[in-house]
């Protein structure tokens, strides 16, 4: 690779301006990061490939980068052609202005055709994951603040609800119902759900039905979506979750009108919208993660230990089921069995490798693990089969999938990187992903704890502190009216 200034000059090059262009729109430290990240990824480009699968390569490993995928207008779209270039690949660099809003992509062309590079699926899978991360710190401060389980759930889907529905709430009355997510309007945010509920619908009319009402609701969505497309099914189902104005969807097959009929309320229909996105079985997982923890902690164990333990069980768990053992036993509600709850931990863990970037991972082993997934993506596979083969990796050691539907079956995420994880330490880390950080930062002290602070020996420590913050601050008063009258 070239020096950093002559990298830089080729960059300005693109964007046809000139350095000062680049420096404005990041930093030193930035680009150099950026330098060396492509070309760590130049080094593990396999020079046998087609170039369409160099492209789809260069492209997800550039967007685990948050210095590069994070830009607003440059981004990643720029890198990439840059990355290109150097591949002798043909990809133009495509900055459209649509309604007012500038926005960039690439168009690689290859032996095989033409592909389209955009971040348009980062950014409508990012607002269900910041959303799913907000729930979860609004649970947490509910427990916190004294609620039982149940109590904190049910206020957490109804503070969600209202945030969805009204946007945000600043006031101080209403500091409760304020959600913390940044940058995304809750327009988006609610649109992300929405699509991941046709999605769900696409993918399994039948599954997981709470009612008659909500099977009637998702035939509406499925013909409207057939004679309209997703906009307007969209439109439909928030429509009908705000307001319960069914009057967008589609009445072929009697479909708007079934709806109409049918007892399924505006609220019942928002239920369905957040249960597939904040599955139940995760936060019932995080409860029994909570409760094994405090009670590790007080029966003696420090809070490291406990969580170190805590995790091994869970692990234990999820791969075996239950037992009766008393320490390994998790309280889990009945009628929910460990597969379910393993899979529910998969399917926010496989969502999560799209869009989160690599900085934010330390484990490298884990890099790897999350890149050979992003790969299968890119290479077409579907999601339940991507699942399936992290799931048997989990549980044997071996990832494997079988073709659905006329698709290639995966016999190794190796092909797609070099991985280096157990199947354990993989189960640790989709366990981690899904456990919000401040529970496992706990705040509970446990008895031995508490048992390593010591009173002092010097009985007087205490007013001879006090004496000595008087004095100081004492000084610091004076010198600064001092330098005040000095005109300093």
């Amino acid at each position: 690779m070239n020096s950093l200034s002559e990298e830089i000059q080729a960059l300005a090059k693109i964007t046809g301006n000139d350095k000062e262009f680049i420096y404005s729109e990041y930093s030193q430290r930035q680009l150099k990061v950026i330098m060396d990240e492509m070309k760590r990824i130049e080094e593990t480009v396999n020079p046998n490939w087609p170039e369409e699968k160099k492209a789809s390569y260069i492209y997800d490993m550039l967007s685990m980068n948050g210095d590069i995928s994070s830009h607003p207008l440059l981004g990643q779209a720029l890198f990439f052609k840059h990355m290109m270039d150097r591949q002798g690949i043909k990809c133009d660099y495509v900055r459209e202005n649509k309604d007012g809003k500038l926005s960039t992509y690439n168009v690689v062309t290859t032996e095989k055709g033409i592909i389209t590079y955009s971040d348009e699926n980062m950014k409508k899978i990012k607002p269900k994951i910041d959303f799913i991360d907000a729930w979860n710190k609004k649970y947490q401060e509910l427990i916190s603040s004294g609620n039982d389980s149940k109590t904190a759930q049910e206020l957490t889907r109804d503070i969600m609800k209202h945030y969805l529905t009204n946007g945000n709430t600043d006031t101080k009355d209403s500091s409760n119902l304020h959600v913390d997510i940044d940058g995304i309007s809750h327009g988006k945010v609610f649109d992300s759900l929405i699509d991941n509920y046709i999605a769900k619908c696409q993918e399994n009319p039948n599954q997981s039905l709470r009612s008659n009402g909500e099977r009637t609701f998702r035939t509406a969505i499925l013909e409207t979506m057939q004679k309209y497309g997703l906009e307007q099914a969209r439109k439909a189902v928030r429509d009908f979750a705000i307001r319960g104005n069914a009057g967008s969807f589609t009445n072929d097959k009697r479909s708007r009108t079934n709806l109409e009929h049918e007892s399924f309320s505006n609220g019942e229909a928002l239920d369905c919208i957040l249960e597939s996105a904040i599955k139940p079985q995760v936060i019932t997982f995080i409860n029994a993660w909570n409760k094994k923890q405090q009670e590790l902690m007080s029966s003696g164990k420090d809070s490291k230990t406990a969580q170190e333990l805590t995790r091994d069980i869970m692990k234990h768990y999820l791969s075996s089921g239950n037992t009766d053992k008393p320490n390994l036993h998790v309280d889990i509600d009945s009628g929910v069995t460990h597969d379910e709850v393993l899979d529910s931990l998969i399917d926010d863990y496989v969502a999560r490798c799209q869009v989160e970037p690599a900085q934010k991972i330390s484990n490298p082993r884990e890099v790897a693990l999350r890149r050979a997934i992003r790969g299968a993506i890119h290479d077409k596979h579907k999601p339940e089969q991507i699942k399936e083969a992290v799931r048997s990796f989990v549980l044997t050691g071996k990832f494997r999938s079988e073709g659905m539907g006329g698709e290639k079956s995966i016999d190794d995420l190796n092909q797609y990187t070099t991985l280096d994880i157990s199947n354990g330490e993989a189960l640790g880390c989709i366990i981690d992903s899904s456990i919000p950080k401040t529970q496992q930062k706990s705040k509970f002290f446990s008895r031995k704890d508490f048992e390593k602070v010591s009173p002092p020996r010097d009985k007087s420590i205490f007013s001879k502190t006090m004496n000595w913050i008087k004095d100081r601050l004492a000084k610091v008063v004076h010198n600064h009216f001092k330098n005040e009258d000095d005109g300093r």
